[in-house]
């Protein structure tokens, strides 16, 4: 299901004012400049799922020209439950994304889409299929560090050449993808390079090999199937 979201507004707002967003069935927001002149913008879930991903940018306005706030992209929260920074937006909940930013000031502040936990969708098509595309491209990392586990388990390999062998690999993926596609980059490096650190960390503090290289494939194969959720070519074959 998508519902066309459309939170896209330019105003002018001071010190400890709030502003009202735009609400549709499944998503409304509000911003609010703080007494020092910090810019926040609370996204709210009205929908019956948990939100799982949304994107948003800002910018300033002024006759002539237009500068980014410096803050705005996607921020997809399955990744982030994965690392232990946060969950899923559930229903009736807000997050506040703080955006920078000092004083009175014109602004455009844009919620451009937001993907939910049951695969439905809020939001400008471009955004949304950004987002499913990077979860796609988190899927396809997922599954080759799975494999490369199972192959270290079924190896006897121990966690220090598991640990070079993640870094080494890593680097080789990142350097064969688009070099201006920094949503693929991203996933690439969030997923290995996160493996590695658990992995590196297992090593110093001299935890069991096949403990610690279970506990990451359960964690990965959580995520993967989390993601496929929202992937609908993927659905029937995750459940």
């Amino acid at each position: 299901m998508r519902v066309m979201l459309c939170v896209a507004f330019a105003m002018a707002i001071t010190a400890g004012s709030v502003v009202l967003g735009q609400t549709d069935s499944m998503v409304s927001t509000t911003t609010h400049i703080t007494t020092d002149g910090q810019i926040q913008l609370v996204i709210q879930n009205n929908y019956t799922e948990p939100m799982t991903a949304y994107a948003y940018d800002g910018s300033y306005l002024a006759p002539g020209w237009t500068q980014p706030l410096g803050a705005g992209d996607i921020v997809d929260l399955l990744f982030r439950l994965r690392m232990g920074m946060g969950d899923p937006i559930a229903p009736g909940q807000s997050v506040t994304v703080a955006l920078g930013g000092h004083g009175s000031t014109n602004l455009q502040i844009s919620l451009h889409g937001a993907v939910f936990a049951d695969g439905a969708t809020s939001g400008e098509d471009v955004w949304v299929e950004r987002i499913l595309r990077q979860r796609q491209f988190e899927y396809d990392e997922i599954n080759i560090v799975e494999k490369k586990l199972r192959d270290a388990i079924a190896n006897g390999s121990d966690l220090d050449t598991l640990a070079n062998q993640l870094e080494s690999e890593g680097k080789d993926r990142e350097a064969r993808a688009e070099k201006n596609d920094r949503d693929q980059l991203r996933c690439i490096r969030s997923v290995w390079a996160w493996t590695q650190g658990i992995v590196k960390s297992a090593l110093k503090q001299g935890l069991k090999r096949d403990f610690i290289l279970d506990a990451e494939l359960n964690s990965l194969e959580k995520s993967r199937k989390q993601l496929s959720q929202s992937l609908p070519a993927l659905k029937e074959n995750e459940n």
